[in-house]
């Protein structure tokens, strides 16, 4: 059912309200509603059916009815959005009663997420504050130098990080697997006794552990 379940056109409107009326009204206190509301309900109906039926019988020429009309609608549409809102968090409401007022059904089966999410994901930017000793605080994410601002992307568990001694890895040299993490930073404690410089990069990872593409790679030096 889609997200907005009060059809459009005046016609739908029409049939939908007529039809909404009629089961709250037929099961009130089963749906939690009170006497106020049927009525309140019942009376904003009956005006929407008079002022509809007289702009269907009307010129288009005249205004004045279809801006009543118009006005009713908003009215009726507002009073029921409110009601019906309430009405399917009732604990004596079901997934019949949702369907037969033609109200949205939660969906309750979980969609696979797929993998492309990860895969089109844009890889995480690192950043790197080294300005302690022997440690390297690595941020990462679409925001890293503000981690207020930083919220992994929707479908992203977290970060696989890798590293390697010496700056960027050249002659064969492969990056080095560091850590897995869901939330940013990590702290890299480096055992250094002299000056080094270490690069790092990372990707992310979903759920599934299904990695995306690595980022663009950082070379920081590291103080002892």
């Amino acid at each position: 059912m889609a997200t907005d379940y009060i059809p459009h056109s005046d016609i739908g409107f029409d049939a939908w309200f007529d039809k909404f009326t009629a089961y709250v009204v037929a099961h009130a206190a089963q749906l939690g509603v009170s006497p106020m509301e049927v009525s309140t309900l019942v009376a904003k109906n009956a005006d929407w059916n008079t002022k509809y039926g007289a702009h269907i019988s009307a010129t288009d020429t005249v205004r004045g009815t279809k801006e009543m009309k118009d006005n009713s609608r908003k009215d009726g549409k507002s009073y029921s959005r409110d009601l019906a809102q309430r009405i399917t968090t009732y604990s004596g409401t079901g997934d019949d009663d949702r369907e037969a007022m033609e109200l949205t059904v939660r969906d309750t089966i979980k969609t696979p997420l797929s993998e492309d999410v990860v895969l089109n994901a844009i890889p995480p930017t690192v950043y790197i504050d080294h300005s302690q000793p022997r440690i390297a605080i690595i941020h990462f994410g679409d925001n890293p130098k503000n981690e207020n601002e930083n919220a992994k992307p929707d479908g992203i568990q977290g970060a696989k990080i890798w590293f390697h001694m010496g700056g960027l890895p050249t002659g064969g040299a492969k990056w080095e697997f560091l850590a897995d993490d869901t939330n940013s930073p990590y702290n890299h404690i480096i055992n250094n006794t002299i000056g080094t410089t270490v690069a790092y990069r990372a990707q992310w990872f979903d759920k599934r552990m299904r990695l995306g593409p690595l980022g663009d790679p950082i070379t920081v030096a590291i103080s002892p």
